[in-house]
């Protein structure tokens, strides 16, 4: 008994002579080498517990617990790049290869899960759709943080109107979706020629609204709406 308090003190003497560093580089080794031999042979920790309890934890959720640990894994060794690294040029190429490296774990996570299952799956990157749709959501994003840049710039508040602009433009688009009165415009042939009275149903709505909005926040603001200015009859 004595023998294994000295190696327990031991071990505690050299983890207290590592660095932060090398401390919590061991600590992510340790948890992604439990989660590769659970993926891969069923040998992890979270199989470990399954075997204790008689095999009721659902199998799904042990490999899936395993895949999260071994992501997490990876996005702690990115915390530790940007936390005890020392400034420089090292440094700053890690931070900047940090989202390749956690596309890498994921897609190396979701190898050794399917290795594990003895199964196989193909992925297949549409590089123009994932391109089209990364410049369409990145514009959008940039327009609404362009405008309230610009407001509170020159407002000193933070001016959100914009969205009733991005909103607009969302009704619109719902309301041609899924009226019942352009259901029968997918049904007729297509002749080339764009009727532009069929968008008045739907600008209608939003426009009518928002005239009834300002002119009722001008009534409120001149006061007609006020006990103390009525009319005299």
């Amino acid at each position: 008994m004595s023998k294994v308090r000295v190696s327990m003190e031991s071990v505690r003497e050299r983890l207290g002579d590592l660095s932060r560093l090398q401390r919590r580089l061991l600590v992510a080794a340790v948890f992604a080498l439990d989660a590769i031999l659970g993926l891969l042979y069923q040998s992890g920790l979270g199989n470990g517990i399954d075997a204790v309890l008689g095999g009721n934890i659902p199998n799904d959720m042990v490999w899936l617990s395993q895949s999260l640990q071994l992501i997490s894994m990876g996005f702690l060794l990115v915390k530790v790049v940007f936390d005890d690294l020392a400034s420089g040029w090292i440094r700053s190429g890690l931070m900047v290869l940090s989202p390749l490296f956690l596309l890498l774990v994921v897609l190396f996570t979701i190898e050794l899960l399917l290795n594990g299952l003895e199964t196989q799956a193909t992925i297949y990157f549409n590089l123009s759709s994932i391109g089209f749709s990364t410049l369409t959501w990145s514009s959008t994003y940039l327009a609404i943080a362009v405008g309230c840049t610009l407001t509170y710039s020159v407002q000193r508040y933070g001016n959100f109107a914009q969205s009733e602009f991005f909103m607009l433009g969302m009704y619109v688009a719902v309301m041609l979706m899924w009226m019942d009165f352009f259901y029968p415009l997918h049904a007729t042939p297509s002749d080339s020629v764009l009727v532009w009275s069929s968008s008045l149903g739907p600008l209608s709505g939003p426009l009518c609204s928002r005239a009834l909005q300002a002119s009722s926040s001008t009534a409120w603001s001149s006061g007609a709406f006020e006990t103390g200015n009525r009319a005299p009859t």
